[in-house]
């Protein structure tokens, strides 16, 4: 994370879940619009497949332990 900038702690003391807690923290320190969001997604989604279901609002399958 320290390489977007990201200053990020997953709390394993709640039951927010850490997708949801990653997205509060992203938002919290960038505050972009979702359509800033939009933009910046070639910055940190490398994959053209994985960049175009971001852009139609797919949700992830990732599984974080």
């Amino acid at each position: 994370m320290s390489a977007i900038g990201l200053n990020y702690n997953v709390n394993k003391m709640t039951a927010e879940g850490y997708e949801s807690q990653f997205w509060s923290s992203f938002d919290n320190q960038f505050k972009l619009t979702e359509n800033e969001m939009r933009e910046e997604l070639p910055n940190f989604i490398s994959d053209s497949p994985g960049r175009q279901r971001a852009l139609m609002g797919e949700e992830t399958t990732h599984k974080l332990d």
